[in-house]
């Protein structure tokens, strides 16, 4: 199962991991990646789709390098204007360690992702491209 090999990740790997709420229906995976590079080298960007729809669920996850600091430079960015769009980036928490007090939207669905968000700043970030 994808999720019970989620909880096995080292806890300095769990912190890499962002949930994206609210993404415009037309980024993809690629797109979600290369925006928020800006914060750090990513090592893996996934964006929930319905299968029975075939579209995008508005939101994703995004997966920093070790090490780098990228998803908490992203949570601190807040809020993020993500073409056109206000999106809200939490920390990714498995879903078996949530506390209740964290809020936001649930992992899960087409791909079987075992993480959702965490809680939330406010702070605004426009990329410059």
């Amino acid at each position: 199962c994808i999720g019970s090999m989620i909880l096995r990740l080292p806890p300095e790997q769990l912190k890499n991991k962002v949930f994206v709420g609210g993404l415009p229906l037309h980024v993809d995976k690629d797109g979600l990646k290369d925006f928020f590079s800006v914060f750090g080298p990513v090592t893996d960007a996934i964006v929930m789709m319905d299968m029975n729809q075939h579209r995008s669920r508005g939101f994703g996850f995004v997966t920093f390098e070790n090490g780098s600091g990228g998803a908490q430079k992203a949570i601190e960015a807040q809020p993020i204007n993500m073409f056109g769009k206000m999106v809200e980036v939490k920390l990714a928490t498995p879903k078996g360690d949530r506390d209740g007090s964290g809020g936001g939207a649930g992992g899960g669905g087409g791909a079987g992702n075992a993480f959702g968000g965490g809680g939330g700043f406010n702070k605004p970030f426009h990329r410059q491209n």
